[in-house]
């Protein structure tokens, strides 16, 4: 009896000390957990059953590759919510779950931090490009543009872009420079804007009436293709360019499917991801190759001057079930011939590929080489 009395003490000692701590500090010891370890500890009661099913920690648990990945090249950097490859550099820069900025060597795998003063900050970033001269730019949730030197970490130009009413919370879709180094951007209110560095705020240069920029591709003589969405019963073409001088925008060909992602390909030539993918040369405007995709194209990733990935949801499952049902494929531009398909659970953050011929994916930075997998065309995130 006093052994089983000693037991319960022990246990409600324990329950007790669990119960005083804080919620972010709960937090901290759960993000230690894979997704396994996770679904185990929900079973244990409701606090822990809700602690487990937190998105932020959901998609920071760590998973296990190594059984179906045949690249020894994996990095267990965990809650990258926004990454960019700098190919000045040669090197990653990113956002961790602390909301702070990181470069990381992924030949290495050393890991710097970068601009400490956003450190503790409450802004967020949406969208983060490498520019011309060593540069990186930033749009932030709290409607700014920061530019920053890669060489000196310092912040280098800032603005703050107009305010529009928007049903939800403005923010910026779609960003690309400009030969000569202006910034071009888009946002969900439907606005398309300049910012000249020389001035201080950005301006107004085109608005879509109901339809939102989703993506932008820089052409030759100051022209800039815009691939968007349109608004439920619209008629607004979907596929438009704009002349920078001129301010002015003509629809580039008959195109009415919502637009994911545009990425430059070899010879003048442009893949367009949408329902499915299009290969479009773009000083003729004729569709040369469509390739069919399983569901929605998500984002295009290039890989080599013709070679490219794709990465398409079912069209099947609700945006809002979980697992997703991810296939991603890469394509031959020039045969038309696709060179390998994985099928991914759960969706990814985003992909991008790098000089070596791997490929990063997701929030925990996963360096794998989609050529190379010889023993499973399935991945489980």
């Amino acid at each position: 009896m006093k052994s089983k009395s000693s037991s319960s003490d022990k246990n409600e000692n324990n329950n007790n000390n669990w119960d005083i701590l804080d919620e972010p500090v709960k937090h901290h010891v759960l993000s230690f957990f894979n997704k396994r370890d996770l679904a185990k500890t929900g079973e244990i009661n409701r606090e822990f059953y809700r602690l487990s099913r937190d998105s932020i920690l959901q998609n920071q648990a760590r998973t296990d590759y190594t059984h179906l990945i045949t690249t020894n090249k994996i990095s267990g950097l965990r809650g990258c919510f926004l990454s960019c490859y700098l190919k000045s550099v040669d090197k990653i820069i990113f956002f961790d779950c602390l909301n702070e900025i990181k470069i990381l060597n992924y030949h290495t795998g050393e890991i710097t931090p970068f601009f400490d003063s956003l450190r503790n900050s409450s802004v967020f970033p949406k969208i983060i490009k490498e520019l011309s001269g060593n540069r990186v730019i930033i749009a932030f949730d709290d409607r700014t543009l920061r530019i920053l030197d890669l060489t000196t970490q310092t912040c280098i130009k800032t603005c703050l872009y107009p305010e529009e009413h928007t049903r939800n919370a403005q923010k910026i879709t779609c960003l690309n420079e400009l030969s000569d180094g202006r910034i071009i951007y888009g946002d969900n209110s439907g606005k398309v804007y300049l910012w000249d560095l020389k001035v201080e705020n950005p301006k107004t240069i085109s608005n879509f009436s109901s339809f939102f920029p989703t993506c932008l591709e820089v052409l030759p003589d100051d022209k800039v293709l815009i691939g968007g969405a349109p608004g439920w019963g619209s008629t607004e073409n979907s596929l438009n360019i704009l002349d920078i001088r001129s301010s002015t925008r003509e629809p580039f060909i008959g195109f009415s499917e919502s637009i994911s992602d545009i990425i430059k390909l070899n010879n003048n030539k442009i893949a367009i991801g949408a329902k499915d993918i299009h290969i479009i040369n773009t000083n003729t405007g004729v569709c040369e190759k469509t390739f069919t995709t399983i569901g929605y194209v998500h984002s295009l990733t290039k890989l080599s001057q013709d070679i490219f990935m794709s990465t398409s949801f079912d069209s099947k499952i609700h945006c809002n079930t979980r697992p997703y049902k991810c296939s991603t494929r890469i394509w031959n531009a020039n045969s038309g011939k696709c060179l390998k398909e994985l099928e991914i659970d759960n969706s990814p953050e985003g992909f991008f590929g790098l000089p070596d011929g791997n490929i990063l994916m997701g929030t925990v930075m996963f360096l794998f080489n989609p050529l190379q997998l010889e023993n499973s065309n399935k991945l489980t995130l």
